[in-house]
């Protein structure tokens, strides 16, 4: 039975990075990966364009972590210009637009091929369809105070190190009950880990506010989103939102979704409120309404036409008892108002998030806390007793906004796991 440096645990974006580190390290290594094709979540990624990273990558406020300083030591090593250099070395040419960098070719499934291809170059390999059913001492009798210095089996693969790079529920690749696949990983002293929660998801109104989607679906509206948890407000975000059937969904609401899952976890009363005027205060629109006044616009639809479409301002004027179908009569000044500041306090109740299934990415898991800066995980309930086990990637408890956030820190975190598990290996030799 062949022993090998490192083990990887996943083939996601993060294991496979750290399998390439590890490899250009000298040390030998294998993947292994659930599904049938490694890589399946990349190809997904930046609506199939695979956004890499983003500029603004290394600033800790696009993220939600148990750990800010230590994701914040992260973030400094591996920065974007970092990763993109990575990349560069790798053979992959990069493009930036806006602040968002894509590879050259913007193809999503050429970096996982790219990727994979890279993991075999190095001379290391990689198994598929074969789920990790536990990580287990190779020796009996270790010293229980320290774990460091015992080899590991891993599928009835023996190794020195171990990195866990298994991601999480989100996106429905993995269709198992997330009790269950942390049982999988059956370390001796077993991880810590917090249930995962959804994350850059839409958000489900509540049933009385449904009827308003019906009117409002398949509409996509430019505006503010806060996220109101008992009536104070918790996140706000700024873009396209989009009214579905059922629910509030766009980037903006998938910006501040894992913060409303968590509030309604813990049985919190969870808004979003609507500003869809969100470049004008009242009183620029008190004033655009008397210059409109002045040019004879007077009546309701010619005063409060040519700001938004149809539907929605037939719903805002309902809800404040303003009739549209009145030619005749001059609307007041006061009663217009009325419809644009609802407009800019539009709020809906949210009875729950998207499932995890319907994530992009995922709330919870081993915290950042229980690993060292070198990705080393720390067992024990002070999290004092080191293991030559890394962690990278989704199953951290460290989740971003949208815009190539997420798979920035997933080979970030790769690339320092993959380094320092070979290091360790080598000591251990």
């Amino acid at each position: 039975m062949p022993m090998y440096d490192v083990i990887v645990i996943g083939g996601g974006a993060s294991g496979l990075m750290a399998a390439i580190q590890a490899a250009k390290e000298g040390a030998s290594v294998k993947v292994i990966d659930a599904l049938p094709e490694y890589g399946k979540k990349i190809t997904v990624t930046g609506n199939g364009k695979c956004n890499l990273t983003n500029k603004e990558a290394g600033f800790v406020s696009h993220y939600h972590t148990d750990d800010i300083e230590k994701l914040k030591g992260i973030l400094e090593k591996i920065t974007p210009e970092v990763l993109i250099r990575e990349f560069n070395a790798l053979g992959l040419l990069c493009r930036e637009k806006n602040g968002y960098y894509y590879p050259y070719h913007e193809n999503a499934a050429l970096v996982r091929d790219l990727l994979g291809q890279r993991v075999y170059d190095f001379g290391g390999k990689i198994e598929t369809g074969n789920f990790c059913c536990g990580i287990t001492s190779a020796l009996p009798g270790r010293d229980p105070e320290y774990d460091s210095g015992y080899h590991y089996f891993v599928n009835g693969e023996t190794c020195r190190t171990v990195i866990v790079a298994t991601g999480s529920m989100a996106g429905g690749l993995m269709r198992m009950d997330e009790k269950v696949f942390m049982q999988f990983l059956n370390h001796p002293t077993s991880f810590t880990f917090w249930p995962y929660k959804p994350a850059l998801t839409k958000c489900y109104v509540a049933d009385t506010d449904k009827p308003r989607l019906d009117v409002l679906k398949g509409l996509r509206m430019k505006g503010k989103v806060s996220l109101i948890v008992d009536d104070a407000e918790a996140e706000r975000d700024y873009g396209e939102i989009q009214f579905t059937k059922d629910a509030l969904s766009g980037i903006v609401v998938f910006q501040v979704s894992g913060s409303a899952a968590q509030a309604l976890e813990e049985n919190q009363k969870v808004q979003l409120k609507l500003d869809l005027l969100p470049e004008y205060s009242l009183e620029a629109l008190e004033t655009m309404l008397e210059s409109r006044q002045k040019s004879g616009l007077t009546y309701a639809k010619s005063l409060l036409g040519g700001i938004f479409p149809e539907q929605l301002l037939s719903l805002l004027c309902k809800e404040v008892g303003v009739d549209l179908s009145i030619k005749k009569q001059p609307l007041s000044i006061e009663k217009a108002m009325d419809v644009l500041r609802l407009a800019k306090t539009f709020t809906f109740a949210i009875a729950h998030t998207g499932d995890l299934s319907e994530s992009q990415v995922s709330r919870g898991g081993i915290p950042l806390s229980h690993v060292s800066k070198e990705l080393q995980y720390f067992d024990g309930e002070k999290g004092q007793k080191p293991t030559d086990i890394f962690v990278c990637g989704e199953v951290l408890n460290v989740d971003g906004n949208c815009g190539g956030f997420n798979l920035h820190f997933a080979f970030a975190s790769g690339i320092i796991a993959g380094r320092n598990a070979a290091r360790r290996a080598k000591e251990l030799c």
